[in-house]
């Protein structure tokens, strides 16, 4: 590790990706600090960080959150704000909206230098093209800052780093921190699992993972329930998160809700949550032979298609890892890849902010000027349509791509074998 280190240190390159990736964030402040003067569609992005200010208000009072009162999101999400909460002063927002941006967009940038490190094994220049990938498209630049994304992002990383290094078990307790800040770590976990599964020297591995996740989760969420039980005699404000989710309204930027706009109800809309968990755990087991890169992208594209939810920084789940398949691949898969990932995110920018509150004021009676009326609808409907269509095709790409690339590491100590198949001859390249 300090070997590591000292390379680290010595790569010049590490300030030109950090510097890279700053300075595309800051062109990108500039047209945030104008839209949010001028356009209803930028100051729609700050509307998940104003959701934060009664709970750091409360927190702030010396509520309990989970206990006294509850967020939608794992508690691990609610311990994070209530760290912050001295700094974030909910009775001055737009103070509080930049110092969020600053935290989070400076995460993005820390992203974008781990993708870096984790891929310059296969060139330097390569290398620096996955963390742009990573950190300088639309969701990663205008999404993320007023998300807590950046947060889970980072952990999963860290997480997958240990997983090339074949640290099993850290790995286990890194996804299980990350899934009580944001649920889907937890598959990441299983694909772990699943990969190693029956696999000489991991005999075992799956219950001692198992025994991590769980004292990660009692350590983590223990504490509230306690507390609600002594405080409140209750544990809704613990509970109410799970129970919130299993009757969450259909989100309008969804496949299904844009379907049923055309057809009518249909039968499919009740389960399609259920059938979506479903399809990312299977993809887990059926992906099993791919490099985890590829296991973890295509369980964070399972997740679009058909839920019940679409919220744009989903995106942010796989991004890390579609770059990281970017660098192992050759020729025409990995323009396949940038392509296929650029596409998507950048139809993902028309769908929201741009069209969805233009759709937004159509409903409301006051549409744009100089747009006729029901054109930000359709629009916006069929852009919905697109990116469902987007991103089957880059699910598809990637698991072409996951059978032909195995992820190499580049960190000292790492087992031969930690990574996955072995790498490809110049005959199996694309």
């Amino acid at each position: 590790m300090r070997a590591w280190l000292r390379s680290v240190i010595a790569d010049p390159m590490v300030l030109v990706v950090a510097g890279s990736v700053a300075a595309i964030q800051v062109a990108a402040l500039r047209v945030l600090t104008w839209g949010s003067r001028h356009s209803p569609a930028v100051r729609h992005l700050f509307v998940d960080v104003w959701g934060w200010l009664d709970f750091i208000g409360r927190t702030r009072e010396g509520q309990i959150p989970y206990v006294d009162f509850w967020k939608e999101y794992p508690v691990g999400a609610g311990l994070f704000y209530a760290l912050l909460s001295p700094v974030l002063d909910p009775l001055q927002p737009y103070v509080l909206l930049t110092r969020h941006y600053r935290i989070m967009a400076g995460l993005e940038l820390l992203i974008a230098v781990v993708v870096y490190l984790m891929a310059r094994h296969r060139g330097r220049l390569v290398a620096w093209a996955a963390a742009l990938l990573t950190s300088a498209l639309p969701t990663a630049l205008f999404i993320a800052p007023f998300r807590f994304e950046p947060v889970v992002v980072l952990l999963t990383l860290a997480g997958a780093a240990l997983h090339l290094r074949g640290r099993r078990i850290a790995v286990a307790g890194v996804f299980s921190v990350a899934t009580w800040v944001k649920w889907y770590p937890a598959l990441f976990l299983l694909a772990q699992e699943t990969g190693d599964f029956r696999k000489p020297g991991h005999e075992g591995q799956w219950n001692k993972s198992l025994a991590v996740f769980l004292a990660v989760a009692a350590l983590v969420n223990g504490p509230f329930i306690v507390l609600g039980r002594l405080e409140t005699h209750s544990i809704h404000a613990w509970i109410a998160p799970y129970l919130f989710h299993q009757n969450r309204e259909l989100y309008d930027d969804t496949l299904i809700a844009v379907v049923q706009g055309w057809t009518g109800p249909l039968a499919i809309e009740r389960w399609a949550g259920h059938l979506t968990g479903l399809a990312m755990i299977a993809l887990a087991w059926f992906a099993r032979d791919r490099p985890f890169a590829a296991r973890a992208a295509l369980i964070g594209l399972a997740a679009m298609p058909l839920n019940r939810t679409y919220s744009p920084q989903f995106h942010l789940w796989f991004a890390p890892f579609i770059a990281l398949l970017f660098a192992e691949a050759e020729g025409a898969m990995r323009q396949a890849l940038a392509a296929g990932w650029i596409t998507l995110d950048l139809i993902s920018l028309l769908v929201y902010p741009i069209t969805f509150t233009g759709r937004l004021a159509e409903r409301s009676g006051s549409p744009l000027a100089g747009i006729a009326p029901g054109v930000w609808t359709g629009s916006f409907r069929s852009l919905v349509v697109l990116r469902a269509a987007a991103v089957v095709v880059l699910g598809w790409i990637v698991w072409r791509a996951g059978t032909r690339t195995a992820i190499r590491p580049s960190l000292p100590g790492s087992p031969p074998g930690a990574s996955g198949p072995p790498p490809r001859t110049p005959s199996a390249a694309p």
